[in-house]
């Protein structure tokens, strides 16, 4: 027998055997009092997607909401594009929270929306996969604010590419024969510096830019990027 959720003050709570259902062998929300959870209305949509919930109760006006009703409020910030990565992961056969407590004892700082847990692992056994943050592809993000885990960019197509976050230090030495040249013209253009007339092992030997030329060329122009 599917059951039903009551929205209330941001969460949905499901009572009968919802803990053992939805928490215990699942992974969804936190555990109230008895065998009572609370949702994230991420999982209850995704509860309700999948058939396992049967519908939300909006506690303010009595309104019995499936999931097309309930999506369509958009219950939560960037509802939308959490949604479709959270069905995503979960369809993939990880598990994972909201990134905040309660769902998660220690959540990950910074700007993460969700804890993904490693396989086999659930939201009490205290190991964190990564920490997971969801934007659309027109979301600006200072450099700054990158933290260590897996930024999800969705699309406007509603294609997901997942990128994996993290700080490098770069070593290593291209070698002697890697002196860059000196006397060489370039001008700054947007977001690029074209060379001009460099030499040819700028680009030949020491692999600088891509030639403006395309691969027929006998003295590239090269256009490299501000790194």
């Amino acid at each position: 027998m599917a059951l039903e959720g009551r929205f209330d003050d941001g969460v949905v709570r499901v009572g009968g055997d919802a803990r053992q259902r939805y928490h215990d062998s699942r992974g969804y929300g936190y555990p109230l009092e008895g065998n009572e959870i609370a949702l994230a209305p991420v999982e209850a949509a995704h509860l309700l997607y999948r058939g396992d919930l049967e519908a939300v109760v909006d506690a303010a006006t009595g309104e019995r909401l499936g999931f097309r009703a309930f999506v369509a409020r958009e219950p939560g910030e960037n509802f939308g594009v959490r949604f479709l990565v959270y069905a995503d992961l979960r369809s993939r056969g990880f598990y994972l929270s909201p990134a905040a407590e309660p769902w998660v004892p220690n959540p990950p700082s910074g700007e993460a929306d969700f804890a993904v847990f490693p396989r086999g692992k659930g939201p009490r056994d205290g190991e964190i996969a990564y920490a997971l943050r969801i934007i659309g592809e027109r979301t600006d993000i200072p450099a700054a604010e990158l933290r260590e885990g897996v930024l999800a960019v969705v699309d406007e197509e509603s294609e997901i590419t997942y990128f994996e976050v993290g700080r490098r230090d770069p070593t290593g030495t291209s070698g002697a024969d890697a002196t860059l040249p000196e006397d060489c013209e370039a001008d700054l253009l947007a977001d690029r510096v074209v060379v001009w007339e460099p030499p040819l092992s700028l680009y030949e030997q020491t692999f600088y830019g891509q030639p403006l030329e395309g691969r027929e060329y006998d003295e590239p122009t090269l256009q490299c990027s501000l790194l």
